[in-house]
């Protein structure tokens, strides 16, 4: 309605006799609906536990409104190939709240922002198997840029560098940390994104550089405006869930983007067409450096923070995500032909009460049993292989060939000729 209204005028599309064919499968979106709710009020429920299980202090007004304040959901799957909407949730009830959190929600999308900043590592000569830090690190603003602290790898050393600058109001500070406040040293880029470390990607965005990163965003589907600041690789900038799962299905549709759309067609009362939609394809990133990417996301499936999504049984990639202060919880995952969003989370920015809280242990599993749902009768297929692409067996600590005595191995893919040429010298 709210897109048909302004074209035709009240009286045509209320009383008109128009027939509106939509995008919309019935048979995905009402299951989806079912699950969507039932893993929420368990949430709910949990949450309240927790929240009584807290401290009796003197109850204020806003205490009142928050243990009546319920968790909030969204959901959207697309086309993969044409971005046509297949299901969209805007909210747990519309007759409750009207507000599509799909569309019209601007949150923070945390770790779910991470495969933009991998894509602009391969895109400045990265690999899957390239060494990264996850280190500690400390930024500060010089009045016009934030710029790294140098020398200052570990907590003491910057501990030192800020001492004297604590307390004077113009000087900022940012040290980020990881989830588990733990660093691994040196990893390989995979590494880095199926374990999701942040200090990884803040690592990435300053070698490549934050406004390479928004760029990549926006060529995978971002619309609105983002902030080109190291912290745009922990997902900071506010984005909508349909744009990030617009964004993801640029990857997993070998780089070409497809504008999302609901309405097929519309006829008037005569059965004349009065519109017809024609999918809207750009072309964002070559195949290569998609599949390279779309390869990395599968690994956060099989190994890393949504691994109960691998009881689909099928090849599938993506990426979870918490935010700052737990304040939204996402996973974004993809098959060949299907991209589905799901996000969690208080319409009043609220942090989630439950400390042991993330995208992958609570946003998984409800999308995992959507989607048994809706591609139970889908064929199981793989992303396919662009030409130019070689595999080749490395081990996961080193990055390098793998040899027999190897204990973790990989097969990875690369651009041809990208592939490492060393062989694996660590001591396993």
């Amino acid at each position: 309605r709210q897109q048909l209204e302004p074209k035709y005028g009240t009286a045509q599309l209320w009383k008109g006799g128009m027939k509106i064919y939509t995008t919309l499968d019935l048979a995905m979106q009402v299951p989806a609906e079912e699950v969507m709710e039932k893993y929420l009020s368990k949430y709910d429920q949990d949450a309240a536990k927790v929240r009584a299980q807290e401290p009796v202090k003197e109850a204020s007004a806003s205490d009142v409104s928050k243990s009546s304040v319920t968790l909030q959901g969204a959901f959207v799957l697309l086309d993969t190939r044409t971005g046509a909407i297949k299901a969209m949730i805007g909210g747990r009830n519309y007759r409750d709240s009207k507000f599509n959190r799909i569309t019209q929600a601007a949150r923070q999308a945390g770790s779910t922002f991470k495969p933009f900043v991998w894509m602009a590592a391969l895109m400045n000569g990265y690999t899957p198997a390239s060494i990264i830090d996850d280190s500690p690190m400390a930024y500060y603003y010089d009045g016009k840029d934030w710029r790294l602290l140098e020398g200052a790898t570990d907590q003491y050393a910057i501990d030192l560098a800020i001492q004297p600058f604590v307390g004077n109001k113009d000087f900022k500070i940012w040290v980020p940390n990881n989830f588990d406040s733990k660093f691994r040293g040196r990893i390989t880029l995979r590494q880095g994104l199926e374990q999701s470390r942040n200090l990884a990607s803040i690592y990435l965005v300053t070698r490549v550089g934050p406004s390479l990163v928004t760029e990549v965003a926006h060529r995978a589907g971002i619309k609105r405006n983002l902030d080109a600041v190291p912290s745009i690789g922990l997902g900071t900038s506010l984005v909508s869930p349909l744009e990030m799962t617009s964004s993801f299905s640029t990857f997993a549709n070998g780089g070409i983007h497809a504008t999302p759309f609901g309405i097929l067609k519309v006829t008037d009362n005569q059965g004349r067409v009065l519109e017809e939609s024609v999918p809207e394809e750009t072309e964002s990133f070559s195949p290569q450096l998609s599949y390279v990417l779309v390869n990395m996301m599968k690994g956060v499936v099989q190994r890393g923070t949504a691994t109960f999504a691998s009881r689909l049984k099928r090849p599938l990639a993506g990426k979870t995500g918490t935010s700052q202060d737990s304040k939204d919880m996402w996973f974004i995952g993809m098959t060949p032909d299907l991209t589905a969003g799901a996000w969690m989370g208080y319409d009043d920015f609220m942090s989630l009460p439950m400390k042991d809280w993330t995208g992958g242990g609570t946003v998984v599993p409800w999308w995992t049993e959507i989607m048994e749902t809706v591609l139970k009768d889908q064929p199981v297929r793989d992303f396919p292989v662009p030409e130019g692409i070689v595999f080749v067996t490395v081990d996961q600590e080193t990055g390098k060939l793998a040899l027999p005595t190897c204990k973790k191995k990989v097969l990875e893919a690369f651009l041809k000729g990208t592939e490492p040429k060393e062989f694996c010298d660590a001591q396993h």
